[in-house]
């Protein structure tokens, strides 16, 4: 898959981690961002977070049991987010050749 993959768990409203996230996934070649824990927050449809980045075609993606988890449902995102599971991100981890976290 992605030579980079980033896990970002911080919620997207926190700007100063939303930073170091964005800095990091602008200067990685073959990066893929994977939205966890609280990073979840600000993926629905009428949230401004991460529409950066998705406008630099950068892929992002969300942990399902995490949204779940805050009391989202899946109907709520954007369209632009993949959906992942737990056990979908461990072989992600697996094929990448690199994991940063900003957990």
């Amino acid at each position: 898959m992605a030579k980079n993959l980033i896990l970002f768990g911080h919620s997207g409203f926190d700007l100063s981690n939303y930073q170091s996230l964005t800095k990091i996934a602008y200067n990685s070649t073959d990066c893929v961002v994977v939205l966890m824990e609280d990073g979840v927050n600000g993926l629905t449809k009428s949230s401004e977070p991460y529409n950066d980045i998705l406008e630099k075609n950068i892929p992002l993606y969300c942990v399902v049991e995490d949204l779940e988890a805050r009391g989202f449902e899946k109907s709520q995102l954007k369209s632009d987010i993949n959906q992942l599971t737990y056990l979908e991100l461990i072989d992600l981890i697996e094929t990448s050749n690199r994991v940063i976290s900003l957990l």
